[in-house]
């Protein structure tokens, strides 16, 4: 006779990867709050000297929540994310020349918004490992009077340790 054994019902998940969630490379930190509703946040490294070089890395943050489409029983499942967090970094140096002087500048912000973004997550074997990925847009709220960024795209990935 085989025994019936009641499925694993997961309420917490940490995922460590790239992208919005994670502040760039980081890690987050997820709550169910039902069967279709989940909250999060993370934060992490994002390396701002490699797109400028005279820039400093920052640490940056998110949270947000997840609306999921389907329960929890499948292993394959799709959701919409919405989070507000830093969404990235901007840096201007500027030298100026007057007459026989030469001044210097250096100003380097975050930028930070809303995000919306559509993706999954598939969970393998008994559920408890899984990769997550998801893809939108945010905009920045950020005021930058040397680039006129507003909306920029948006990208999850990583890997998810369901508990």
């Amino acid at each position: 006779i085989k025994e019936e054994g009641e499925d694993k019902k997961y309420n917490a998940q940490f995922s460590f990867g790239y992208g919005n969630s994670f502040g760039g490379f980081g890690a987050s930190i997820q709550g169910d709050v039902s069967e279709y509703v989940a909250l999060h946040a993370g934060g992490g490294y994002f390396p701002i000297s490699k797109i400028y070089s005279n820039a400093k890395d920052m640490f940056m943050a998110a949270g947000g929540i997840k609306t999921y489409f389907s329960d929890k029983s499948n292993p394959t499942r799709f959701f919409l994310d919405l989070q507000f967090g830093m969404l990235g970094g901007e840096y201007k140096e500027t030298t100026i020349y007057s007459g026989m002087t030469t001044v210097n500048s250096k100003e380097q912000k975050a930028l930070y918004g809303p995000s919306a973004l559509l993706g999954g997550e598939v969970f393998f074997g008994n559920g408890v490992f899984g990769l997550v990925f998801a893809g939108g847009a945010s905009y920045n709220l950020a005021k930058i009077t040397w680039k006129d960024i507003k909306t920029v795209g948006a990208l999850d990935l990583g890997f998810s340790l369901r508990f």
